[in-house]
């Protein structure tokens, strides 16, 4: 029978998601790996589905749903939550924005500067909802 053999160990993927998993952007135009001014990959470090971090977030912002469900709820408003659930997912980045001065604010990772991030550039917060998806980016490298 074919198959893998794999430590069970390695398959703890809580252990990783809590610590965080680094993806390299890929440009939307041609999803090359994108890479800063100073030659380092353009990078987000995020927590995984599995982890408590992500668990916690999603816990919070479906507990605030159950609280308002006798009012009308929008699409919009589960975007909304969505987009702040990757929001709280998002533990670090090492982005320069190209060097542009009308993103100079976005260099420093906060909830804020992730919010407005991904609102302005969707495509990248696209990748970001892709990457925590996948439990083999919060798996041990082979």
């Amino acid at each position: 029978m074919e198959g893998f053999n794999l430590k069970w160990s390695e398959l703890e993927t809580s252990k990783i998601a809590d610590r965080g998993s680094v993806m390299q952007l890929r440009g939307p135009r041609d999803n090359l790996p994108m890479v800063n001014l100073d030659g380092t990959p353009a990078t987000i470090t995020v927590y995984g589905t599995d982890g408590s971090h992500f668990t916690e977030a999603k816990r919070a912002k479906l507990n605030a749903r159950l609280k308002r469900r006798n009012k009308d709820m929008a699409v919009e408003d589960i975007e909304k939550d969505d987009l702040e659930l990757h929001i709280a997912a998002t533990k670090e980045w090492n982005l320069d924005f190209g060097g542009e001065d009308e993103y100079k604010h976005l260099r420093q990772c906060t909830p804020a500067t992730v919010r407005e991030a991904y609102e302005r550039f969707p495509w990248m917060h696209r990748q970001v909802i892709e990457w925590i998806a996948s439990e083999a980016n919060f798996t041990p490298a082979s």
